[in-house]
């Protein structure tokens, strides 16, 4: 197969379904002799920034001159963005070589998108002679696919707040339950603020089975320069410097200049990523109530009150009404258009919910003619909402 046929091939593949993701995975995993562990792994799971702290933590290990292997979901532009070690995207190449390998699996017929993504990273980090692997979960963490690697060296959660109820739980305590199931006997367990109630599962969890926990704050603003932009960030750098503090602790070498550059130096994009052209363009994958919270609380600290063009794409099964509530303070109008994926909300459906609360709105027929329109006057575009639509835009930009 080619490139283009491997990616369609895989990306046709069964995915969010109720089936347990781990116990596939881990058939595979014997199928293809390897055993569990195969390298000191550390695992996030969360609702919401998960990739900001392995970006920051694999910037730091790097700094470091580590070989580090990361594993996120999904891609924003190109499918290779799931993989890479060493800050380095996986080849076209070594992707149709490796989903070959996989889908020889006597087991791959049963797996999902996702079973297959990660055990092609599980496949090229062995190869790459990884030190260090961070694995990003998919959907929740106890029955997750990436569960099924072993015990992680860490287990790191994230700001846990509302997000695919039909899965995890329609409660935060049941949703926290399910993010909790990374956390192992013989593992570290570390966390940012969390609501009590979510805290509450994951201090239970970690006496439960005997694990270490700490619960670290948001760092300062003088504690070091963060190239991660966002007063949200502060809570997920909280994290990654809680992890290096462990791996220091059990003496892996790491010194604080290694973290200072790390954290200045970690990039994350679609996460409040700034671009400059004739005015300020901000582009964030918020697309849920926490995240949205947390885009606009950082959006009203920059721009203080000045009012925002935006540009908006979402997936049907998230709390649009909330969050359209949520950016009306900071939105001079919006530009919906349509995601790129079968779950995407009609923009006219959106549009309709916007002026239904008052907010000014239009349709653009595409990622790039809305691109186009947010940048009408001097006034500040923020473009957010799926990170598939995020992609696009990304695209666009460029």
């Amino acid at each position: 197969m080619t490139y283009k046929e491997t990616v369609e091939k895989i990306c046709g593949m069964r995915r969010f379904e109720k089936e347990y993701g781990v116990d596939i995975t881990a058939r595979l995993l014997k199928e293809a002799g390897i055993e569990e562990e195969p390298a000191p792994y550390i695992h996030v799971a969360g609702t919401n920034g998960k990739g900001s702290v392995i970006a920051m933590v694999d910037s730091v290990l790097r700094e470091a001159e580590f070989t580090v292997g990361r594993f996120t979901s999904p891609h924003l532009e190109t499918f290779c963005e799931r993989i890479a070690v060493n800050g380095e995207n996986i080849s076209e190449d070594d992707v149709v070589r490796l989903a070959e390998k996989v889908l020889a699996l006597p087991s791959a017929n049963n797996a999902t998108m996702f079973d297959i993504c990660l055990m092609m990273a599980v496949f090229y980090f062995i190869e790459k002679e990884c030190d260090f692997w961070l694995i990003e979960t998919g959907l929740g963490g106890r029955y997750d696919s990436t569960n099924a690697l072993g015990t992680p060296l860490i287990a790191a959660i994230t700001s846990v707040g509302y997000d695919h109820e039909a899965y995890l739980g329609s409660t935060l305590s049941e949703i926290a339950k399910e993010k909790a199931g990374i956390i192992k006997e013989d593992c570290v367990c570390i966390t940012g603020p969390q609501k009590p109630e979510v805290l509450e599962i994951i201090e239970k969890t970690c006496d439960e089975k005997d694990v270490f926990f700490i619960e670290m704050e948001p760092i300062e603003d003088d504690d070091f320069e963060l190239g991660l932009k966002g007063e949200f960030q502060k809570e997920n750098a909280g994290i990654a410097v809680g992890i290096i503090n462990v791996l220091v602790d059990i003496g892996v070498k790491i010194l604080p200049s290694d973290l200072e550059k790390g954290m200045q130096k970690a990039f994350w994009p679609g996460r409040m990523q700034i671009i400059k052209k004739d005015k300020d363009i901000i582009v964030d994958g918020a697309h849920n109530i926490p995240g949205m919270m947390a885009l606009c609380e950082s959006v009203k600290e920059m721009y203080k009150g000045e009012k925002l063009h935006l540009a908006m794409a979402f997936s049907k099964d998230k709390a649009i009404q909330g969050m359209l509530g949520l950016v009306k303070d900071i939105a001079a109008d919006i530009v919906f258009t349509q995601v790129d994926d079968e779950r995407g909300m009609d923009p006219g459906e959106l549009c309709n919910m916007a002026r239904a609360q008052g907010i000014k709105a239009c349709v653009a027929e595409n990622a790039q003619t809305a691109v186009s329109m947010v940048q009408k006057d001097d006034a500040p575009a923020l473009i957010c909402g799926s990170l598939y639509f995020v992609g696009e835009v990304l695209k666009a930009l460029k």
